[in-house]
């Protein structure tokens, strides 16, 4: 036990009604208190002197009471001793104390502002010159980071850091741009397809990237899919074989045509990884990229700048993500979903049935009166993994809290969305109720609720992915339908007028993170006063796509992460093979969406076949088979020296794009030309 905890005893036992009080005490009764002899009671008494934390005047005699007097706030104590470890460089070791039950509330909220400000962005000067650091905290240690596999959105952000693929996918213009591959061709059909490699390539353990190593993660993901194979198998069912012509050309040939080969190999999953993959290779992989893992554990991941990249190199040397759960407050759920919300107080407006919020009321009222250790879940939630958690935690909080002109901010919707999936492989409610399934929809797509629940959560989702160009075609298909006689609505009206019936019981499996416990509980209440009562399951992320889950699930409450290339987006969502969408579809509808995905491949217009996408996923969403529910509002908040900060489509920030600005020396922002006036010989 260290010194500050016998102090922190002593404390508790004889702590003064007024401050700076004395109190009368003897020795035998400080060393009861701490479980110690009398003579180590007057060693840990002298200590505890020296250290200015008590005054101490000794009795005349053995027996008699001595007069103590407390100096220290313990607050103030354990301050400076996370401040003593994090100039050590032991931030773990000062974040645990974040957990201490000697810290007042006050204290705890400084203690969390000194350990936040050991994050962000930094500069080293040593021999071998500026470097520049990357820390942040996160909530939970990243999964496996098997291109294969991932399907997360930090799994997926890091592997775009330490791998490449063959082509890559440029967003802002809408093309495929080289990758591992500097040039490629195919024949008329799209059956076969070349690839020639760059040269002086290696992975991160100095082996060459050459042809072999294609044809190894490509035939990872080719069929025949077999148990615990890659989730992206059957997108790749078209793939019948990948030959090397020589180490820096690859032949693909597929069984038919293939107009969409780019997208499927532009994709994460396709990420090209060594030909050999030693045992716990995904926990520590070695790609290509421009950042390679320098050190994993228990409690960070740190990634360092790769000095062999063949592409352009980053401008950040280090990035460390520390697993510190500690820097992440927990509040009871009771306290952020208050009864009154849910039609439990008199005079609450409703809309449609469910509620509206009060305006007295609000998710954020934590006040430590009604605190219950019972029930604990994420206050700061806005940086859980729900695309948030990117540069928000480098802003300072508490009474520094606002933006000044020293800060800048970026945000935007995210590409990805929350969504539920109905349960309907099985006989039941759900399948057999269209009025419990509107109720559900009406329950879910309301902006009122979204308010309610409040944090980081944005608009409502119309569709899986954010695109303008698929909003485009969404349209499009809806003034198809409209002139065709049918409804451009995004789904029939279903007649609730069969509800409620005797109460129904259904339940709710998610996963812990991203928002989720909140969103369940508060589908719980607001279904409830209408016959339907809910049970939440949270299981492990990797055990949802478990028979055993699904046997017993009714609906499934969960994240979708969306790629950059929306062909490869919209389709891995439906085509994928552990998706828990697909799990809850019936078997005729099963059957009919993989006929459309397996005639999409032959049509060689890509706006073509991304309308084609956009019609299925509109049939499922007009079935009431899932439903979209909103977005996730990402922000970014940065020191404005903070270069190349650009939020991507899995809700955080590019490593490649950031450098710093040098300030100081006269030179400030006004002196800075746009990069339209750098370019304009005028």
């Amino acid at each position: 036990m260290q010194l500050i905890e016998h102090y922190a005893e002593l404390y508790r036992r004889w702590k003064p009604e007024k401050e700076r009080e004395e109190v009368q005490v003897t020795v035998p009764a400080i060393a009861e208190c701490l479980h110690c002899t009398e003579r180590n009671a007057k060693l840990l008494i002298r200590a505890m002197r020296l250290n200015g934390w008590i005054a101490w005047h000794p009795g005349g005699g053995r027996g008699r009471s001595s007069r103590l007097r407390f100096i220290a706030e313990l607050d103030g104590l354990l301050l400076e001793q996370a401040e003593a470890l994090l100039a050590a460089g032991s931030i773990e070791e000062a974040a645990a104390l974040l957990q201490s039950p000697l810290l007042t509330e006050r204290g705890r909220e400084r203690l969390r502002y000194a350990v936040s400000r050991f994050f962000g962005y930094h500069i080293h000067t040593g021999d071998s010159g500026r470097r520049h650091l990357l820390r942040f905290p996160s909530y939970r240690r990243p999964g496996m980071l098997d291109p294969a596999y991932a399907t997360r959105r930090t799994e997926l952000h890091l592997i775009r850091q330490l791998f490449d693929t063959l082509v890559a996918y440029d967003a802002q213009s809408g093309q495929f741009r080289p990758g591992l591959a500097h040039h490629w061709e195919r024949d008329a059909a799209a059956r076969r397809w070349r690839f020639y490699l760059q040269k002086h390539v290696r992975f991160h353990n100095g082996a060459p990237c050459e042809s072999e190593d294609v044809r190894a993660t490509l035939e990872r993901l080719m069929p025949p899919e077999r148990p615990g194979g890659s989730p992206y198998g059957r997108l790749y069912g078209l793939l019948e074989r990948v030959e090397p012509v020589h180490e820096h050309l690859v032949e693909i040939r597929c069984r038919d045509s293939c107009y969409g080969l780019l997208s499927l190999l532009a994709s994460t999953a396709a990420s090209v990884v060594p030909r050999q993959l030693p045992v716990n290779w995904a926990f520590r992989p070695e790609g290509t990229g421009p950042f390679l893992i320098a050190r994993r554990d228990d409690r960070v991941l740190e990634l360092a700048a790769n000095p062999d990249y063949f592409m352009r190199g980053t401008n950040l040397d280090r990035v460390e993500m520390w697993f510190l759960p500690e820097m992440y407050e927990k509040v009871p759920m009771t306290t952020l979903l208050s009864l009154s919300f849910f039609g439990h107080a008199p005079g609450l407006r409703t809309q449609g049935g469910f509620p509206l919020p009060q305006e007295h009321h609000g998710i954020a009222d934590i006040s430590g009166a009604n605190r219950d250790a019972s029930r604990l879940y994420p206050l700061y939630e806005a940086e859980s993994e729900m695309g948030g958690m990117n540069f928000l935690h480098y802003r300072e909080t508490g009474e520094s809290a606002e933006l000044t002109e020293t800060w800048s901010q970026v945000e935007q919707a995210d590409r990805g969305c929350k969504y539920l999936a109905i349960q309907q492989r099985r006989s039941g409610p759900l399948t057999d109720s269209p009025a419990l399934r509107s109720l559900l929809y009406d329950a879910v797509r309301q902006e009122t609720g979204i308010r309610l629940l409040g944090g980081n959560r944005g608009e409502l989702a119309d569709r899986f992915v954010r695109s303008p160009l698929l909003a485009e075609y969404t349209a499009a298909e809806a003034d198809c339908r409209a002139g065709g006689g049918g409804s451009a609505s995004e789904a029939p009206s279903c007649d609730r007028a069969g509800w409620p019936r005797p109460e129904c019981k259904l339940q709710l499996v998610t996963y812990a993170g991203a928002g989720n416990e909140r969103d369940a509980e508060w589908l719980k209440q607001a279904l409830a006063p209408h016959g339907v009562a809910v049970s939440i399951r949270l299981v492990p992320y990797e055990r949802l796509a478990s028979g055993e889950v699904l046997a017993e699930a009714d609906l499934l409450l969960l994240e979708q992460p969306a790629d950059a290339d929306d062909e490869w987006a919209l389709g891995s969502i439906l085509g994928c093979r552990q998706s828990p969408l697909r799990s809850c579809l019936p078997e005729k509808t099963l059957r009919r969406l993989d006929s459309a995905l397996g005639r999409l491949a032959a049509e060689p217009l890509r706006s073509e076949r991304l309308l084609q996408l956009v019609r299925l996923e509109r049939e499922l969403l007009a079935d009431r088979s899932v439903i979209v529910w909103y977005r996730w509002r990402q922000t970014a908040s940065y020191p404005s020296e903070l270069e190349g900060v650009k939020i991507n489509a899995f809700g955080w920030v590019d490593y490649r794009q950031l450098w710093f600005r040098e300030s100081g020396s006269g030179w400030s922002a006004e002196h800075r030309l746009t990069d339209a006036e750098r370019s304009d010989p005028g």
